[in-house]
C-alpha cells in the first residue's frame, strides 16, 4: 500500500506540473481542488500505512486525529513550498523564458487547498475504517 501511495503522489505531482505549468491550467479551481483532495487522500494512506503498527495501541479516535493532523501538516508544508516557489521562481522563469507561471493564489485559495487536503485524509480514513469493519465480519 505504501508503494502505491508513493506512486500516486509522484503521478499527481508530475500531472500537476504538466497541467499547471506547461499547459497553463494552474488557476483552474476544480483541478486544484482535485489535486489537493487526492494529495490529502494518498498522504493519509502513506502515513497510516507507515505508522499502522504504532496505531494499534491507540484508540480509534486518536488514530484518526493523528493521521488528519499529520496530513494537515504536510499540506501546510506544501503551501510553504508553493509560496517559496512563487517568491523565488516566478520572475526568474519569466525573464529566462518569457513564460508567466503561477504557483499559488490568494489566502482564500490557500485555505481551500488545506481544506481539500483535510477532506482527502478524512475520505481515506472513512474508506479504510469501512473496509476494516467489513473484513472483520
Amino acid at each position: 500500500m505504501t508503494k502505491f501511495a508513493l506512486l500516486a503522489l509522484t503521478a499527481l505531482f508530475l500531472i500537476n506540473i504538466y497541467t499547471g505549468v506547461l499547459e497553463g491550467w494552474g488557476n483552474n479551481y476544480w483541478l486544484s481542488a482535485a489535486f489537493h483532495f487526492l494529495g490529502g487522500f494518498f498522504v493519509a494512506e502513506l502515513i497510516y500505512s507507515y505508522y499502522h503498527n504504532h496505531f494499534r495501541s491507540l484508540p480509534q479516535y486518536l488514530q484518526i486525529l493523528v493521521v488528519v493532523a499529520m496530513t494537515m501538516g504536510v499540506g501546510v508544508l506544501w503551501e510553504f513550498v508553493e509560496f517559496s516557489a512563487y517568491k523565488t521562481l516566478t520572475e526568474r522563469i519569466y525573464h529566462a523564458y518569457q513564460y508567466r507561471v503561477y504557483f499559488m493564489g490568494d489566502l482564500t485559495d490557500t485555505i481551500f487547498d488545506l481544506l481539500m487536503d483535510t477532506l482527502g485524509s478524512i475520505a481515506f480514513l472513512s474508506l479504510s475504517l469501512f473496509f476494516q469493519k467489513g473484513s472483520r465480519r
